[in-house]
Protein backbone atom coordinates (compact mmCIF):
# COMPACT_ATOMS: atom_id res chain seq x y z
CA UNK A 1 0.00 0.00 0.00
CA UNK A 2 1.15 3.50 -0.86
CA UNK A 3 1.72 5.87 2.08
CA UNK A 4 3.10 9.11 2.50
CA UNK A 5 3.19 11.98 5.37
CA UNK A 6 0.75 15.11 4.69
CA UNK A 7 1.37 17.81 7.42
CA UNK A 8 -1.95 20.12 7.95
CA UNK A 9 -0.60 22.43 10.64
CA UNK A 10 -1.17 25.00 8.05
CA UNK A 11 -5.05 23.88 7.73
CA UNK A 12 -5.46 24.01 11.31
CA UNK A 13 -4.06 27.67 11.55
CA UNK A 14 -6.10 28.65 8.83
CA UNK A 15 -9.49 27.37 10.08
CA UNK A 16 -8.93 27.70 13.37
CA UNK A 17 -6.95 30.97 13.19
CA UNK A 18 -4.03 29.06 15.52
CA UNK A 19 -0.40 29.98 15.00
CA UNK A 20 1.19 26.12 15.35
CA UNK A 21 4.84 26.68 14.38
CA UNK A 22 5.64 22.85 14.77
CA UNK A 23 3.91 20.78 11.87
CA UNK A 24 1.33 18.04 12.80
CA UNK A 25 1.75 15.52 10.27
CA UNK A 26 -0.79 12.62 9.31
CA UNK A 27 -0.39 9.81 7.39
CA UNK A 28 -2.19 9.44 3.71
CA UNK A 29 -2.82 6.26 1.59
CA UNK A 30 -4.53 5.52 -1.59
CA UNK A 31 -7.99 4.51 0.56
CA UNK A 32 -7.74 7.83 2.17
CA UNK A 33 -9.63 11.30 0.89
CA UNK A 34 -6.19 13.24 -0.42
CA UNK A 35 -5.49 16.59 1.23
CA UNK A 36 -4.58 19.15 -1.38
CA UNK A 37 -1.60 21.34 -1.33
CA UNK A 38 -3.10 24.64 -1.63
CA UNK A 39 -4.92 25.16 1.72
CA UNK A 40 -8.55 26.25 0.75
CA UNK A 41 -8.63 23.44 -2.11
CA UNK A 42 -9.74 21.21 1.15
CA UNK A 43 -12.73 20.77 2.81
CA UNK A 44 -11.27 21.08 6.44
CA UNK A 45 -10.02 24.79 6.79
CA UNK A 46 -13.97 25.66 6.25
CA UNK A 47 -14.92 22.97 8.79
CA UNK A 48 -12.74 23.93 11.34
CA UNK A 49 -14.39 27.84 10.90
CA UNK A 50 -17.07 26.30 12.08
CA UNK A 51 -15.56 24.67 15.36
CA UNK A 52 -14.02 27.76 16.13
CA UNK A 53 -17.44 29.09 15.78
CA UNK A 54 -19.04 26.80 17.81
CA UNK A 55 -16.27 27.00 20.52
CA UNK A 56 -16.59 30.81 20.67
CA UNK A 57 -20.41 30.49 21.39
CA UNK A 58 -20.10 27.37 23.97
CA UNK A 59 -18.27 29.92 25.67
CA UNK A 60 -21.25 31.71 27.17
CA UNK A 61 -23.46 28.86 27.08
CA UNK A 62 -23.87 26.03 29.61
CA UNK A 63 -22.97 23.03 26.94
CA UNK A 64 -19.23 22.15 26.67
CA UNK A 65 -18.11 19.88 23.65
CA UNK A 66 -16.76 16.83 25.34
CA UNK A 67 -18.35 14.63 22.96
CA UNK A 68 -17.18 14.20 19.16
CA UNK A 69 -17.79 11.81 16.22
CA UNK A 70 -16.62 12.59 12.71
CA UNK A 71 -18.99 10.34 10.48
CA UNK A 72 -16.81 9.09 7.17
CA UNK A 73 -13.85 10.37 8.79
CA UNK A 74 -11.48 9.02 6.19
CA UNK A 75 -7.47 10.23 7.32
CA UNK A 76 -8.96 11.86 10.71
CA UNK A 77 -7.72 14.79 10.15
CA UNK A 78 -10.97 16.16 10.94
CA UNK A 79 -11.00 14.92 14.27
CA UNK A 80 -7.41 16.30 15.14
CA UNK A 81 -9.03 19.80 14.63
CA UNK A 82 -11.86 19.17 17.02
CA UNK A 83 -9.15 18.51 19.51
CA UNK A 84 -7.63 21.40 18.80
CA UNK A 85 -10.56 23.56 18.47
CA UNK A 86 -12.62 22.00 21.88
CA UNK A 87 -10.05 22.11 24.52
CA UNK A 88 -11.89 20.34 26.87
CA UNK A 89 -13.16 17.39 24.63
CA UNK A 90 -13.45 14.19 26.34
CA UNK A 91 -13.86 11.87 23.58
CA UNK A 92 -13.52 10.87 19.89
CA UNK A 93 -15.71 8.50 17.97
CA UNK A 94 -14.50 7.66 14.36
CA UNK A 95 -16.42 5.80 11.55
CA UNK A 96 -16.12 5.27 8.11
CA UNK A 97 -17.07 2.48 5.76
CA UNK A 98 -13.27 1.56 4.78
CA UNK A 99 -12.01 -0.54 7.07
CA UNK A 100 -8.13 0.53 5.45
CA UNK A 101 -8.89 4.12 5.69
CA UNK A 102 -10.52 3.62 9.38
CA UNK A 103 -7.11 2.14 10.62
CA UNK A 104 -5.23 4.60 9.05
CA UNK A 105 -7.58 7.79 10.82
CA UNK A 106 -7.33 5.69 14.08
CA UNK A 107 -3.78 5.86 13.64
CA UNK A 108 -3.15 9.44 12.94
CA UNK A 109 -5.54 10.42 16.05
CA UNK A 110 -3.62 8.20 18.61
CA UNK A 111 -0.83 10.65 17.77
CA UNK A 112 -2.37 13.40 19.59
CA UNK A 113 -4.97 11.84 21.42
CA UNK A 114 -3.50 12.89 25.51
CA UNK A 115 -6.03 11.46 27.65
CA UNK A 116 -8.85 11.69 25.84
CA UNK A 117 -11.12 8.44 25.11
CA UNK A 118 -11.06 6.92 21.09
CA UNK A 119 -13.53 4.80 19.76
CA UNK A 120 -13.46 3.58 15.81
CA UNK A 121 -16.39 2.30 14.48
CA UNK A 122 -16.70 0.27 11.14
CA UNK A 123 -19.76 1.02 8.93
CA UNK A 124 -22.33 3.36 7.27
CA UNK A 125 -24.00 6.63 8.58
CA UNK A 126 -25.21 6.36 12.66
CA UNK A 127 -25.02 2.11 12.59
CA UNK A 128 -22.03 2.42 13.80
CA UNK A 129 -22.40 4.56 16.91
CA UNK A 130 -24.51 2.06 18.69
CA UNK A 131 -24.87 3.47 22.41
CA UNK A 132 -23.18 7.00 22.13
CA UNK A 133 -24.33 9.51 23.11
CA UNK A 134 -22.59 13.03 21.49
CA UNK A 135 -22.28 16.71 21.70
CA UNK A 136 -21.47 17.22 17.95
CA UNK A 137 -21.50 14.62 15.01
CA UNK A 138 -19.47 16.11 11.92
CA UNK A 139 -20.18 14.74 8.50
CA UNK A 140 -18.68 15.77 4.76
CA UNK A 141 -20.38 12.13 3.33
CA UNK A 142 -20.30 11.88 -0.58
CA UNK A 143 -23.12 12.79 -3.13
CA UNK A 144 -22.77 10.94 -6.10
CA UNK A 145 -24.56 7.60 -5.57
CA UNK A 146 -22.65 4.70 -7.63
CA UNK A 147 -22.26 0.85 -6.51
CA UNK A 148 -19.69 -0.15 -9.11
CA UNK A 149 -16.01 1.32 -8.25
CA UNK A 150 -17.25 1.79 -4.60
CA UNK A 151 -14.12 0.11 -3.07
CA UNK A 152 -11.62 1.48 -5.38
CA UNK A 153 -9.39 3.67 -3.37
CA UNK A 154 -10.21 7.15 -2.19
CA UNK A 155 -12.87 6.78 -4.56
CA UNK A 156 -15.22 5.74 -1.90
CA UNK A 157 -14.89 9.47 -0.10
CA UNK A 158 -16.97 10.93 -3.21
CA UNK A 159 -19.54 7.99 -3.71
CA UNK A 160 -21.47 5.95 -1.70
CA UNK A 161 -23.67 3.09 -2.39
CA UNK A 162 -26.98 3.36 -3.16
CA UNK A 163 -27.82 0.38 -0.89
CA UNK A 164 -27.21 2.13 2.16
CA UNK A 165 -30.35 4.21 1.43
CA UNK A 166 -32.78 1.54 0.62
CA UNK A 167 -34.70 1.39 3.91
CA UNK A 168 -34.24 5.01 4.73
CA UNK A 169 -37.62 7.32 2.96
CA UNK A 170 -36.09 10.34 1.74
CA UNK A 171 -38.19 13.15 0.28
CA UNK A 172 -37.89 12.92 -3.69
CA UNK A 173 -37.10 16.58 -4.22
CA UNK A 174 -33.93 15.27 -1.65
CA UNK A 175 -32.67 12.61 -3.50
CA UNK A 176 -32.97 13.90 -6.93
CA UNK A 177 -30.56 16.60 -5.65
CA UNK A 178 -28.05 14.39 -4.08
CA UNK A 179 -28.96 15.05 -0.86
CA UNK A 180 -29.88 11.87 0.06
CA UNK A 181 -27.38 10.53 2.63
CA UNK A 182 -27.03 14.32 4.37
CA UNK A 183 -31.15 13.76 5.28
CA UNK A 184 -30.27 10.05 6.52
CA UNK A 185 -27.42 11.16 8.72
CA UNK A 186 -29.74 13.71 9.84
CA UNK A 187 -32.45 11.82 10.54
CA UNK A 188 -30.56 8.47 11.82
CA UNK A 189 -28.64 11.07 14.54
CA UNK A 190 -31.35 11.96 17.18
CA UNK A 191 -30.85 9.02 19.26
CA UNK A 192 -27.38 9.85 19.35
CA UNK A 193 -27.03 13.82 20.42
CA UNK A 194 -26.78 14.59 24.10
CA UNK A 195 -29.66 16.97 25.09
CA UNK A 196 -28.24 20.06 23.71
CA UNK A 197 -26.37 18.04 20.72
CA UNK A 198 -26.14 18.89 17.39
CA UNK A 199 -24.67 17.88 13.72
CA UNK A 200 -22.08 19.92 11.32
CA UNK A 201 -22.73 19.07 7.77
CA UNK A 202 -20.28 19.75 5.47
CA UNK A 203 -22.23 20.73 2.03
CA UNK A 204 -21.54 21.58 -1.73
CA UNK A 205 -23.72 24.82 -2.86
CA UNK A 206 -23.79 23.14 -6.12
CA UNK A 207 -27.95 22.91 -5.37
CA UNK A 208 -29.35 26.36 -3.83
CA UNK A 209 -29.10 27.23 0.11
CA UNK A 210 -32.71 27.35 0.28
CA UNK A 211 -33.30 23.70 -0.71
CA UNK A 212 -30.33 22.74 2.31
CA UNK A 213 -32.11 24.61 4.64
CA UNK A 214 -35.53 23.05 3.77
CA UNK A 215 -33.86 19.45 4.11
CA UNK A 216 -32.43 20.27 7.49
CA UNK A 217 -36.07 21.59 8.97
CA UNK A 218 -37.68 18.82 7.26
CA UNK A 219 -35.85 16.64 9.02
CA UNK A 220 -36.60 18.43 12.55
CA UNK A 221 -34.09 20.62 13.17
CA UNK A 222 -33.21 23.85 13.69
CA UNK A 223 -30.66 25.45 10.66
CA UNK A 224 -28.05 27.87 11.49
CA UNK A 225 -25.59 28.83 8.59
CA UNK A 226 -21.71 28.88 10.27
CA UNK A 227 -20.03 29.42 7.28
CA UNK A 228 -20.50 29.98 3.46
CA UNK A 229 -17.37 30.03 1.24
CA UNK A 230 -16.43 29.09 -2.27
CA UNK A 231 -14.31 25.83 -2.95
CA UNK A 232 -12.55 24.65 -6.28
CA UNK A 233 -14.20 21.74 -7.54
CA UNK A 234 -11.20 18.91 -7.19
CA UNK A 235 -11.05 15.83 -9.35
CA UNK A 236 -13.35 16.62 -11.94
CA UNK A 237 -13.13 13.69 -14.03
CA UNK A 238 -14.54 11.75 -11.02
CA UNK A 239 -17.40 14.80 -9.47
CA UNK A 240 -18.41 16.49 -12.92
CA UNK A 241 -19.52 13.34 -14.47
CA UNK A 242 -21.34 12.29 -11.73
CA UNK A 243 -23.46 14.97 -11.53
CA UNK A 244 -24.13 15.43 -15.25
CA UNK A 245 -25.49 12.20 -15.22
CA UNK A 246 -28.17 13.16 -12.47
CA UNK A 247 -29.23 16.03 -14.56
CA UNK A 248 -32.49 14.53 -15.48
CA UNK A 249 -35.29 16.75 -16.50
CA UNK A 250 -35.71 20.16 -14.57
CA UNK A 251 -32.91 18.90 -12.30
CA UNK A 252 -29.67 21.11 -12.46
CA UNK A 253 -26.45 21.43 -10.54
CA UNK A 254 -24.67 24.86 -9.49
CA UNK A 255 -21.07 25.25 -10.56
CA UNK A 256 -18.75 28.97 -11.13
CA UNK A 257 -16.34 29.81 -13.63
CA UNK A 258 -13.56 29.51 -10.60
CA UNK A 259 -11.13 32.76 -11.31
CA UNK A 260 -14.48 35.23 -11.95
CA UNK A 261 -16.16 34.44 -8.93
CA UNK A 262 -12.69 34.16 -6.67
CA UNK A 263 -11.88 38.03 -8.36
CA UNK A 264 -15.61 39.40 -7.98
CA UNK A 265 -15.58 38.46 -4.14
CA UNK A 266 -11.97 38.85 -3.82
CA UNK A 267 -11.50 36.08 -2.44
CA UNK A 268 -7.33 35.94 -2.03
CA UNK A 269 -6.11 33.40 0.01
CA UNK A 270 -9.11 32.57 2.65
CA UNK A 271 -11.92 31.58 0.28
CA UNK A 272 -14.72 32.37 3.51
CA UNK A 273 -17.39 34.72 2.37
CA UNK A 274 -18.57 37.80 4.55
CA UNK A 275 -21.78 38.45 6.45
CA UNK A 276 -23.99 38.27 3.28
CA UNK A 277 -27.25 35.71 2.41
CA UNK A 278 -26.65 32.73 0.37
CA UNK A 279 -29.65 34.15 -1.89
CA UNK A 280 -27.78 37.41 -2.50
CA UNK A 281 -24.66 35.31 -3.16
CA UNK A 282 -25.95 32.97 -5.45
CA UNK A 283 -28.09 36.07 -7.34
CA UNK A 284 -24.75 37.86 -7.61
CA UNK A 285 -22.81 34.60 -8.73
CA UNK A 286 -25.81 34.36 -11.57
CA UNK A 287 -23.52 35.58 -14.54
CA UNK A 288 -20.98 32.66 -13.91
CA UNK A 289 -23.14 29.67 -13.44
CA UNK A 290 -22.60 26.51 -15.43
CA UNK A 291 -24.61 23.09 -15.01
CA UNK A 292 -22.40 19.72 -14.44
CA UNK A 293 -23.19 19.00 -18.50
CA UNK A 294 -21.58 22.56 -18.86
CA UNK A 295 -19.06 21.91 -16.92
CA UNK A 296 -17.89 18.12 -18.02
CA UNK A 297 -18.56 19.27 -21.86
CA UNK A 298 -15.94 21.87 -21.30
CA UNK A 299 -13.42 19.90 -19.21
CA UNK A 300 -13.82 17.42 -21.86
CA UNK A 301 -12.45 19.76 -24.40
CA UNK A 302 -9.83 21.62 -22.22
CA UNK A 303 -8.36 19.96 -18.89
CA UNK A 304 -7.42 22.78 -17.22
CA UNK A 305 -10.58 24.13 -17.20
CA UNK A 306 -11.45 25.66 -13.74
CA UNK A 307 -14.71 25.24 -11.94
CA UNK A 308 -15.86 25.75 -8.45
CA UNK A 309 -18.75 25.74 -6.13
CA UNK A 310 -20.70 27.30 -2.91
CA UNK A 311 -19.73 25.26 0.08
CA UNK A 312 -22.14 25.66 3.07
CA UNK A 313 -21.20 24.75 6.53
CA UNK A 314 -24.80 23.97 8.43
CA UNK A 315 -24.97 23.25 12.55
CA UNK A 316 -28.45 21.38 12.87
CA UNK A 317 -29.43 21.94 16.32
CA UNK A 318 -32.37 19.42 17.86
CA UNK A 319 -35.39 21.10 18.08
Amino acid sequence: MITKETDIAGILNAGLGLKLAESIRIKETEKTYPIKTNIWDNWLPFAFRAFKIIQKKSEGESTEIRSFASIGTSNGADAIGAMHAFPELEKIVLTDFSKEALQVAEENVKKHLGNRILFTRYGSLTKPLDELKLDLIYENLPNIPDGKNINKGYKMASRYDKKILEHIEVPKEIDKHLLGVHYALLMGSKDFLTKNGSIICSIGGRVPYKLIKNMVESAGYKCKLLVMGFKVQTEPWEIDDGYAKAELGEIKFNFYRYNKVVKLLNLRKEKIIGEISPKVIEEKLMPYKISAKEAWEEYLKNNYSKFGHLVYIIRAMKK
